[in-house]
């Protein structure tokens, strides 16, 4: 591997959230989750090789093709994007740790620019967070389909129909785990047209607290938040914060200032997955090689080198705070994937709707494709498996190489990749697995 000196300045993902130094553990996690999946992979096909060489689109000895594009930029320095096409993608926004948090980076960008444009145009923004009261023995199924009964019982309420009328509302729901066990709530972002007074959407807490006690369940006031955003910052970041979902990593995790700060007490289900890797999972073969490129490239964060499994341990001291051992962290992952399984985590007004496609659309224009270079199936395997594709992925993007970053890893031309003549496919029989 390469000395760290040898890198120019810049250690984040450009392709994944800029503000989270956690992307480049993203691939290691998805293999811990694999590994706990494997013996149920029948029934999570999708999140069980996502990731992989997809069959139909790669059969077996065909290439990895892995492209070099250029993003259109708004000003400033030009960014670049790595990716591998004919990949297997299971897009689950709930329990796949590569695909949730740019599924929901995606989101939360598209919602913020909405609502700065609504907010030009007059409208003022609220964010509420609405919750139910939940034991450390409730499931988290059970949970959820009380959290999805009471939000039926609340738009379907006559006074809400008529606070309704002519807003613009997007819904998420996040999920966490602490000592009384599961926590989802909802977070609801309402752009409120001109004119209209903001806070009168705070009855909305009423109709809901109405609808959890018809529910024969326990309403509690207090859990239970609702503010007006004030000023562009703030409803950019109302935006970014309910559009992602609560796609969490931190220990904890804290948004803006203003209207929109909310602190998420208890662990992210991503911190339940990386804690499991404590005594219950270290030492797996599935998983052997899967910290390779966290000790060959530390992050530092906090000018502290911080490693996956320097991650790992940290998300199981939060795990011993929480009372919770690595091998309960374990089984309620699983629990975790079983019960948001076909649970649709947003879902907006239909005039939102519409704007959030114009707006994802805008977002959504691809580049130039400046390089590419195929990988043998058998090196994209071993760069997966290894977490070393997140490397190939980083030195391609700060090196804008494809083929620097290939060298850098140690991989031999002709044999484990191949750059071909312009616009011409690899010949047939090269790098065969």
């Amino acid at each position: 591997m390469p000395a760290r000196h040898s890198l120019p300045p810049g250690d984040t993902l450009s392709r994944l959230d800029h503000k989270n130094p956690q992307s480049l553990f993203v691939y290691g996690l998805r293999s811990i989750g694999q590994a706990l999946l494997a013996p149920y992979a029948d029934a999570f096909r999708g999140l069980s090789t996502c990731g992989h060489p997809h069959p139909f689109l790669l059969p077996a000895g065909e290439a990895v093709p892995i492209y070099l594009e250029v993003l259109p930029s708004e000003g400033g320095a030009e960014e670049v994007a790595a990716y591998a096409a004919g990949i297997a993608t299971c897009g689950s926004p709930w329990a796949c740790p590569v695909c949730s948090p740019a599924l929901g980076h995606r989101r939360g960008e598209a919602l913020a620019r909405a609502l700065e444009r609504l907010q030009g145009m007059g409208y003022r923004v609220a964010h509420a967070v609405l919750t139910v009261q939940h034991t450390r023995g409730d499931s988290l199924a059970t949970l959820r389909r009380v959290l999805s009964d009471v939000w039926r019982r609340v738009v379907g309420h006559r006074r809400v129909k008529k606070l309704w009328s002519g807003v613009a509302w997007y819904r998420s729901v996040e999920v966490t785990y602490g000592r009384h066990g599961w926590h989802p709530h909802l977070h609801l972002a309402v752009a409120v047209p001109p004119g209209r007074d903001p806070w009168a959407l705070k009855d909305i807490v009423q109709a809901w607290l109405e609808a959890v006690e018809a529910h024969d369940w326990v309403a509690v006031r207090d859990a239970q938040f609702f503010g007006v955003a004030e000023g562009t910052g703030d409803v950019v970041e109302v935006g970014r914060y309910v559009g992602k979902g609560g796609v969490l990593w931190g220990l904890p995790h804290e948004v803006a200032a203003g209207a929109v700060k909310r602190v998420a007490h208890g662990l992210t289900p991503f911190q339940l997955l990386a804690g499991a890797f404590g005594a219950w999972l270290e030492g797996d073969p599935a998983l052997e090689g899967v910290f390779a490129f966290g000790e060959d490239h530390p992050l530092e964060v906090e000018g502290v080198p911080l490693t996956l499994r320097d991650f790992c341990g940290r998300a199981r001291m939060a795990l011993e705070r929480a009372g919770v051992s690595p091998e309960e962290a374990a089984w309620r992952w699983l629990e975790y994937v079983e019960a948001t399984k076909g649970w649709k985590r947003t879902s907006a007004s239909r005039s939102l709707t519409l704007l959030l496609r114009q707006v994802e659309g805008e977002l959504s224009v691809r580049g130039k494709v400046v390089e590419r270079v195929y990988l043998s199936q058998r090196a994209y395997r071993w760069l997966l498996l290894s977490g070393r594709l997140a490397l190939l992925y980083h030195y391609a993007e700060v090196l804008r190489s494809l083929r620097l970053a290939c060298e850098l890893l140690g991989l031999v031309e002709g044999v484990e990749w191949f750059t071909p003549p312009a616009n011409a496919p690899p010949p047939e029989g090269v790098m065969a697995t």
